[in-house]
């Protein structure tokens, strides 16, 4: 499979990233691949937060103690160091 099909696969199966994809492979092609990566986590993060209220914030799901809002507390955490 060619990397344009692999792209046009994800932009199908998730629109809200497509752009953002292309455009971090692009900067990371130039040599800011780790700066790239940063913000395309960064972007997936806030796309599967972005307008849960507090109960989906602080939900666990099976055994694990893990919440979204707690990890959003660590990364603010860490970028701010």
């Amino acid at each position: 499979m060619r990397p344009t099909d692999a792209r046009r696969r994800h932009e199908r199966a998730d629109p809200g990233l497509g752009p953002t994809a292309h455009r971090h492979r692009r900067r990371a092609d130039r040599g800011g691949a780790r700066p790239a990566a940063l913000d395309r986590q960064r972007a997936t993060f806030r796309w599967k937060a972005d307008g849960l209220d507090t109960a989906g914030l602080t939900q666990r799901i099976g055994v694990s103690e893990l919440t979204l809002g707690g990890l959003l507390n660590h990364l603010a955490f860490v970028e701010d160091l």
